[in-house]
């Protein structure tokens, strides 16, 4: 009665194979570690039995030997003295261990702790038990997780490959096939096996620099092999284990790089006739496999798409439409952000709005992006990322926002070449004209670069397209008006009784004039320029107010202000608000006092309202508003709102048709059907 340890495994497969090739009649016991099905088993036509157990437990063990004549343990070295104790209590009179040719290296990491194993399982089995020891080399064949098949993959994915001390080291790999052969062969050789050691290599050796040679041409990819010294690499790998005090010690391992692996394999030839498939055959036959492997993973994507911003507060005021119109496509949809930040929407909201995706079925995926760039979130999010699209396979990605589309796209450029779509909706790049120096020294190069990996880049105003249209290489540039706002919550009409007693409820007269400003409270909203001009205008006529709309960082800053400048009676932080339509009917004026937008939605919700626009000169708000002012022209913006006073139809935009809702659906339908 043979028992077979690690008969799941990669070479384990083979071995299976070769006893059904074989018509083998001897009765089998498998020792498997979960509770798998049997169904594994049964395509072998073997006398078999499945017992379940633990290596680390030897009562396990021990039960699995009883009535047992051979043991077959196939890469399991760690465990090979429990295997070995549990034997000789049951009187088992032959085992075959399948260890590795790692214990000749002359590197610890590679030879050190199974060195040690197999010295005392030599030692232990002397007299008592017959055992025969396989050290195959490094495996392929079958898309194996191994050394090869890695190999491969990176190939398949680098232009640029280093090659540490040029790769003239030495190897001998062996086909799992051939493995699979070799351990039935010693299996049924008993005789001429007993009590050796075998070396399981291949034929002629080949230099790492002429395998990968060869995969790259049988990929048809064009890489360029650049030699790195082994001295150079050997220094990097000190410095990396320097600055991580020790946590990454990649120093033996880059060593071993320049250690050549070939072994005399004639034993095995002579004893049981080893014989092994020549390397270049069986390395075209893996890369094919590779190849139609790849294939087949691109047509069985599922149509699964998700959608990726910095803050969730960008998909509740963004991507609600998007995620709707995916879901009409039958795509499931899944969305992925900060959710242990707010954004510009309160905590309670927060909580509301997540219990709304998953009643809509959208799966939240919590990514700790951060909106600073330099921050060891965004790289923690990287790592999240890189699971996740390692783990799921979505037909479609689109991603908001800077520093969480530079992050998706990273990850994502690997995705691409299996079929994945990346789409970038750009809400207003952070170069543009006038903006800083150093906007346009970090923010640009790092678009253009990412540009490169984006299938759709979708800008929404004119200077953001006519720019990615000159500098940018996405594979396709559009131009969609805003992300649309549904004009029927925007088109109906308020009574005076409705306007009076929401005025009312924000301590608002009716003669008085109403300024409103919606948007988060930060830096970029520069609401202390209206601020600044509420000061002054009060003066002349205190029945101004000032509506300012949403939550942000700057809050607390701007409550000082405002009671700097005693100005507590006219304007209201009113926080984060879901009936902006209302407060912009009750509302003579909007403000925007911006010094950078992408097309400002609350711009175009105040147009939709026939509500006069104040808006500071910066891309975006000049697409949309009449008259515009200089950003932190404190003294042109109070005039214009004098101005308005006496005339606001000089202030109404009347063409906002474009940017209506049901004509963004429509252009967002053609591009996620494309």
């Amino acid at each position: 009665m043979l028992l077979v340890i690690g008969a799941t495994g990669h070479t384990g497969k083979y071995f299976l194979q070769e006893l059904k090739d074989n018509n083998y009649t001897g009765k089998v016991r498998f020792l498997v570690r979960d509770n798998l099905s049997e169904d594994i088993f049964k395509n072998y036509n073997l006398n078999y039995e499945v017992v379940q157990g633990d290596l680390n437990n030897k009562e396990d063990l021990q039960n699995a030997c009883k009535g047992i004549d051979t043991i077959l343990e196939i890469y399991n070295i760690r465990y090979s003295l429990n295997v070995l104790e549990s034997a000789l209590k049951e009187k088992v009179k032959r085992i075959i261990f399948v260890h590795t040719t790692g214990i000749y290296s002359k590197y610890k990491m590679a030879s050190g702790e199974y060195k040690i194993i197999e010295k005392k399982v030599i030692e232990k089995a002397k007299g008592k038990i017959d055992i025969t020891i396989l050290r195959p080399t490094m495996i392929y064949g079958d898309i194996c997780d191994h050394n090869i098949s890695k190999f491969i993959k990176m190939m398949d994915k680098m232009r640029i490959y280093p090659l540490i001390a040029g790769g003239r080291a030495k190897i001998q790999p062996v086909n799992a096939r051939d493995l699979g052969r070799a351990y039935y062969q010693v299996l049924i050789n008993e005789e001429k096996t007993r009590n050796k050691n075998y070396n399981l290599s291949g034929e002629a050796p080949i230099s790492i620099k002429d395998m990968l040679r060869t995969i790259s041409k049988k990929l048809n990819k064009k890489t360029l092999f650049i030699p790195i010294p082994l001295w150079f690499s050997v220094f990097c790998a000190y410095i990396l284990k320097l600055i991580t005090l020790g946590k990454i010690d990649i120093v033996e391992k880059v060593l071993r790089m320049d250690e050549n692996r070939c072994f005399d394999n004639s034993e095995a030839k002579k004893d049981f006739g080893y014989t092994t498939i020549e390397f270049q055959k069986g390395l075209e036959e893996e890369v094919r496999q590779y190849k139609n492997n790849k294939s087949k993973q691109n047509h069985k994507m599922e149509k699964k798409a998700i959608i990726l911003t910095t803050v969730p507060s960008t998909i509740e005021q963004f991507n609600m439409e998007n995620i709707k119109l995916l879901k009409q496509l039958g795509y499931k949809v899944e969305v992925a952000s900060n959710f242990n930040t707010t954004g510009n929407i309160d905590d309670n909201r927060l909580e509301s709005f997540k219990k709304e995706l998953e009643d809509m079925n959208v799966k939240i995926r919590n990514i700790c992006f951060s909106r600073k760039l330099l921050t060891l979130n965004n790289l923690k999010a990287y790592f999240q990322i890189k699971k996740l699209f390692k783990n799921e396979n979505y037909l479609l990605i689109h991603c908001h926002t800077p520093i969480c589309s530079v992050i998706t796209r990273m990850v994502a450029r690997k995705l691409r070449k299996k079929g994945t779509k990346v789409i970038y909706t750009a809400h207003g790049f952070h170069f543009y004209k006038g903006a800083s120096m150093l906007s346009w020294l970090i923010y640009y190069p790092i678009e253009k670069i990412t540009a490169r990996w984006t299938d759709c880049l979708i800008t929404i105003n004119e200077e953001d397209y006519n720019l990615s249209r000159e500098k940018f290489k996405a594979k396709r540039i559009e131009l969609i008006n805003g992300i649309g706002v549904d004009e029927n919550k925007f088109n109906f009409q308020m009574s005076g009784k409705e306007k009076k007693k929401i005025r009312e409820s924000l301590n608002l007269a009716d003669n008085d004039f109403v300024l409103i400003q919606v948007g988060e409270l930060n830096k970029n909203k520069n609401q202390i320029m209206i601020i600044k001009a509420m000061k002054k205008l009060v003066k002349n006529n205190p029945k101004i107010k000032l509506l300012l709309v949403g939550k942000g960082t700057l809050k607390d800053f701007y409550v000082r202000k405002i009671k700097e400048y005693n100005l507590e009676d006219n304007i209201f932080l009113l926080g984060y608000r879901r009936d902006i339509p209302e407060l912009l009917k009750i509302s003579n004026c909007l403000i925007s006092t911006s010094k950078r937008e992408g097309l400002p939605v609350n711009l175009i919700e105040a147009a939709m309202c026939n509500l006069p626009i104040i808006a500071t000169d910066c891309r975006g708000n000049r697409d949309i508003a009449k008259k515009v002012v200089e950003i932190d022209d404190v003294n042109a913006l109070c005039e214009n709102i004098e101005n308005c006073i006496k005339d606001q139809n000089s202030y109404i935009c009347k063409d906002v048709s474009k940017y209506c809702l049901e004509n963004i659906i429509e252009r967002m339908k053609v591009i996620y059907n494309d």
